[in-house]
């Protein structure tokens, strides 16, 4: 019962980007291990994906034809396969022979998939963030800042978001008026959209991360870390969550609330 316990609620937690865990290490107890890290893996990246996405990969009532992706859906796969890919081969190379070392290849590359994925709003970690390096404190910053999709569990500015800005920096560097993504051209509606999310969301990380410099004690890569983590709604830390002085804990708690609401639907409440 206790095994069924905890295996539901980690699901949930899994699921929903939530990232509690009941182990009081997390789960780096399962670091070498494969079957648990594997199965929240799946549903950190299920959850993230979003329920828009979903909607149109499921089958017709007809069960003749299937609805066909839409750049949207086509954007949401290729940045999530690209950041997972990516971010585990980066974690790889930066941790290799030190947050990973003493794992066999295989665990290391698996624990390295972990680390690139879990940031992305999820919170859970078999890999103690104290122990990264720099380099990738930098990386799980960059990830907890992307995000998950749009209508997922997670948060952070939004895969769909970067892909756009990426989408359209490409298309000028190409001579181009037009952003065109399969075929179809993103309204400058979206791009503005996407601009003011980028440029509110580093705003609000610089202004949270000034705050905490000016009244906390700690390093700054750990101040920045904190502020990331909760604007994203990640919930990973580099330990000092506990340690901070009331007023600290509630800029963080308007970080978290932010976060979760969305930005731009925050300001738009309040314009």
């Amino acid at each position: 019962l206790r095994a069924v316990y905890l295996a539901v609620f980690h699901a949930i937690s899994a699921f929903c980007n939530a990232g509690f865990s009941l182990f009081s290490d997390n789960l780096e107890s399962f670091a070498t291990t494969w079957a648990v890290p594997g199965i929240i893996m799946a549903l950190i990246v299920a959850g993230g994906l979003g329920f828009p996405f979903y909607s149109e990969v499921t089958w017709t009532s007809s069960l003749r034809t299937r609805r066909k992706l839409s750049p949207y859906s086509k954007l949401v796969m290729m940045v999530t396969l690209v950041l997972i890919a990516s971010g585990g081969l980066l974690f790889s190379v930066t941790e290799w022979n030190n947050a990973l070392k003493g794992l066999s290849p295989g665990l290391k590359v698996w624990n390295a998939l972990f680390c690139a994925i879990t940031p992305r709003t999820a919170g859970f970690d078999t890999i103690s963030v104290n122990a990264l390096s720099s380099a990738s404190i930098l990386l799980t910053i960059l990830l907890m800042i992307m995000g998950a999709s749009s209508g997922s569990t997670g948060g952070g500015v939004k895969v769909t978001t970067i892909g756009v800005l990426f989408a359209t920096m490409w298309s000028h560097l190409r001579g181009r008026e037009d952003v065109v993504l399969w075929g179809r051209a993103i309204s400058h509606t979206v791009l503005i959209r996407s601009i003011s999310m980028v440029l509110i969301y580093l705003l609000t990380l610089f202004f949270g991360s000034f705050i905490l410099l000016l009244i906390e004690p700690f390093p700054f890569r750990c101040l920045v870390f904190e502020v990331v983590s909760a604007l994203g709604t990640v919930g990973l830390s580099t330990g000092i969550t506990g340690d901070l002085s009331p007023a600290g804990k509630l800029v963080l708690i308007a970080l978290m609330f932010w976060g979760r609401v969305g930005l731009l639907t925050f300001m738009y409440s309040l314009l």
